[in-house]
């Protein structure tokens, strides 16, 4: 979906698979395909977005999954979106099968202008937005 968009802007990406995938032997996840989808994209856009202008452009994916707490795969100094006030499990149902829970973790680094730790508290808000005044100035495409 993004191939086209990070040839032109010559972005360079990689995408990297955490070693639990292979330690836990987990190889099917039943997830809400579309909520998932639609985070990841909204990640890889912003991320795309603010390193197109940057002299060094990449982006890089981690994926991997945890069987705890997903923020202890994660080194301490990175920032979370708080949880939200509806959050839940809502995969108690025997829709979701009888497996454990697992927790699928991914990270998108990229090397744009980054974000504040106030900007990070808003990206997930609903119909949120980060900074409303963008701060670059990008010529209009034909």
């Amino acid at each position: 979906m993004f191939e086209p968009e990070l040839r032109l802007n010559l972005i360079s990406t990689e995408v990297i698979p955490d070693p639990s995938l292979t330690a836990l032997n987990i190889t099917h996840l039943h997830l809400d395909p579309s909520r998932v989808t639609q985070i990841f994209i909204n990640l890889l856009t912003n991320a795309i977005k603010f390193v197109k202008t940057e002299s060094k452009k990449r982006i890089e994916v981690r994926y991997g999954v945890a069987l705890s707490s997903p923020r202890s795969t994660f080194s301490e100094d990175l920032d979370w979106a708080p949880k939200g006030k509806s959050a839940g499990d809502v995969t108690d149902g025997p829709e979701w099968g009888s497996g454990g829970v697992v927790y699928l973790t991914f990270s998108i680094t990229d090397t744009g202008i980054g974000m504040g730790r106030n900007e990070i508290k808003k990206i997930f808000e609903r119909f949120g937005q980060a900074n409303v005044k963008p701060t670059l100035h990008m010529g209009a495409r034909a």
